[in-house]
């Protein structure tokens, strides 16, 4: 944009409202700029259709991108890149549908091509791929050089100026990175389904976007719940798919929920991570540097001291200083400075310190004093302490038979079985406090968004299907006066698993578990 490179940290917007569905009056269009600015959101993919004209104007306004998305889509007869189709049968290789298709895509071209907030047009959503598009997309170029036009079915064929995927793994998007034959950014146009407790990995994916130039972000999948308002016995809450007594008809239940915000326009609790990981700013810390710390400015318009450079230092929590930074940072550049801390830290206490930038004024919908970055470091941990339990004073005892290993004192022991590898036993002054072995555990409980992977169910009894390996046994020994003792004992177990019991074949997974057990002083 204008010479410079910019991230594109977008949302995918469907026009919803909880009461009158693809109608949204304009207070909700404001509310939704409101909080896309609030949550450092700078793009909107208008998935899968244009929207209401006012939503450009606002963000001509207050500076959102727009990815303009012609209203095509026909995912039943076949999408590109997907499963495979049959090309004669669909329509995006069929001339007489051409024209139709065209209509649509040249009717949102003349009527948003003069907001400078959309940069980029897409000629639709999941509709197979052929002729129709090619033409499309060469047609749109001639009449409009100065803008990108994107089409994901096009994968990295032609006619798409950029690399545009959908919910891309992300080994593939580094190799991608590191091809030597890349021309196109890659812009994910999905991705970051936020649908249920998600975006767990949202940060992996900008740690490598920002790692690599030819990566320029994406749009996460989506912005708002499509939930509906609904009523039970007096009480308002948001309903799904299957509600107003159609638990019967198919449809989408929860899978219509994937938004950062719900349909009244509340934050889920994944929009927080969504803002904190699409700050602008950072402030990263440089190991071995106590007080010394890297500025990155990612922003492509902006210096650094546009905002308010505040800090704060806690001690066990409680904050014991504070003060402001006056650092000049140009765009997309980086520096490193240091934070004149006049506390005297105590070895046996933690501190951390807290950046946090923020606006000087009201800027737009941004009220004065607002927080668009921040970020966080310990700059002390806690010296360990020495803990002592009685049971472990004095030495250790190793007993091994055929079937198991006991390690312990007059005080306490502890049973592995040497054919699984599992701690049976631990008791203590006589008392057994395990009813059942350990085991190892490979399941949590489900979120909405494993629906997607059939295979999960596998890990949930995969603990079943362990098989022991090999086990080491190493200790470690030192003299007390003229007597030597078993300071500590590791036991190491590599434990093999097949996640997948319809598979046949021998490969199977390794878990190593390493348990030790160490006196860690030993009295006189």
């Amino acid at each position: 944009m204008n010479g410079r490179p910019v991230y594109i940290r977008g949302v995918n917007r469907y026009e919803h409202h909880p009461k009158y569905g693809h109608y949204v009056p304009r207070e909700t269009v404001e509310k939704d700029i409101e909080l896309m600015k609030r949550l450092n959101v700078n793009a909107i993919r208008t998935c899968h259709y244009p929207a209401d004209p006012y939503l450009y104007e606002l963000c001509d306004r207050y500076g959102l991108y727009i990815c303009d998305e012609a209203n095509i889509e026909s995912h039943g007869l076949g999408a590109a890149l997907q499963a495979p189709y049959d090309f004669d049968k669909h329509i995006a290789d069929d001339p007489s549908w051409e024209k139709i298709h065209h209509d649509r895509i040249f009717r949102m071209f003349e009527r948003d091509k003069n907001h400078p907030s959309v940069i980029i047009w897409s000629l639709g959503n999941e509709c197979g791929d052929g002729s129709i598009f090619r033409n499309g997309y060469h047609r749109l170029k001639e009449t409009d050089p100065t803008r990108l036009v994107q089409f994901e079915q096009a994968g990295t064929q032609a006619h798409t100026d950029i690399y545009c995927p959908m919910y891309m793994r992300m080994d593939k998007i580094r190799n991608y990175a590191l091809s030597n034959d890349v021309y196109r950014p890659l812009i994910l146009c999905e991705y970051a389904h936020a649908m249920g407790n998600s975006l767990g990995n949202f940060q992996d994916y900008w740690d490598l976007f920002e790692a690599y130039p030819v990566l320029q972000g994406g749009f996460i999948w989506d912005w708002v719940d499509q939930g509906m308002e609904d009523f039970r016995d007096g009480v308002r809450f948001l309903d799904y798919g299957g509600a107003f007594g159609l638990q019967n008809e198919r449809n989408d239940k929860a899978f219509c929920l994937n938004g950062l915000i719900n349909a009244d326009r509340g934050l889920n609790p994944h929009a927080y991570e969504a803002k904190k990981v699409m700050q602008g700013i950072r402030v990263k810390a440089i190991p071995n540097m106590k007080g010394e710390f890297e500025l990155v400015n990612n922003l492509s318009f902006t210096d650094v001291s546009h905002y308010r450079q505040c800090w704060k230092l806690e001690e066990n929590g409680v904050k014991v200083e504070e003060g402001e930074l006056h650092l000049k940072l140009a765009p997309l550049g980086s520096m490193r400075f240091r934070v004149p801390f006049r506390t005297k830290m105590d070895d046996g206490k933690e501190y951390f310190v807290t950046f946090e930038f923020k606006t000087f004024e009201t800027e737009g919908v941004l009220p004065e004093d607002y927080c668009v970055a921040y970020d966080q470091h310990r700059i002390q941990g806690c010296r360990a302490f020495d803990y002592q339990p009685d049971a472990l004073n004095g030495g250790l005892t190793i007993n091994e038979t055929e079937e198991k290993i006991t390690v312990g004192n007059e005080n306490f022991s502890s049973i592995f079985d040497k054919r699984s590898g599992a701690l049976t036993g631990l008791s203590l002054g006589g008392f057994n406090y395990m009813d059942t072995p350990v085991r190892p555990d490979f399941w949590r409980v489900k979120i909405d968004n494993d629906g997607w992977f059939k295979d999960g169910k596998y890990w949930k009894n995969a603990h079943q299907r362990c098989r022991l390996d090999t086990f080491t046994l190493s200790c470690e020994k030192r003299k007390e006066g003229k007597r030597e003792m078993i300071k500590s004992v590791k036991l190491s177990f590599k434990v093999l698993v097949n996640v997948d019991p319809e598979d046949e074949t021998p490969d199977l997974s390794e878990v190593c578990l390493i348990r030790r057990i160490q006196s860690i002083r030993m009295r006189r």
